[in-house]
């Protein structure tokens, strides 16, 4: 399994970001960092970052961008299939970015407008 460095990405205050990958069994594989300020990426991702309709369309070969909101925090998912060298989508390398205080931010700078 490849292992990825997110160290240096994002300023430590600006986000939280938590990679991880899942196979095209649609389970888990890898799991790093934290966008909800957990202790375990893994359960962060089973928190309600995955839905079987998300996993369906990304294993279909769809690049997802998702909004949720995950225990009050407004969380990015990017979804994004890998291809082997035969076309087949073999796992989807996923981003989610804790996105809670730049929403507020950019809604308070439009309210100030």
């Amino acid at each position: 399994m490849q292992r990825f460095d997110i160290s240096g990405w994002l300023p430590a205050d600006t986000a939280r970001v938590l990679v991880f990958e899942y196979d095209a069994d649609g389970f888990l594989v890898f799991a790093m960092g934290s966008c909800l300020g957990g202790p375990d990426p893994s359960i962060e991702v089973r928190a309600g970052l995955l839905s079987a309709d998300v996993v369906r369309r990304a294993l279909a070969g769809e690049v997802i961008t998702e909004r949720l909101v995950v225990s009050g925090r407004l969380v990015v998912v990017r979804h994004r299939p890998i291809w082997d060298e035969d076309g087949s989508v073999t796992r989807v390398r996923c981003a989610a970015v804790d996105a809670t205080e730049l929403a507020a931010m950019l809604s308070a700078t439009a309210l100030a407008s």
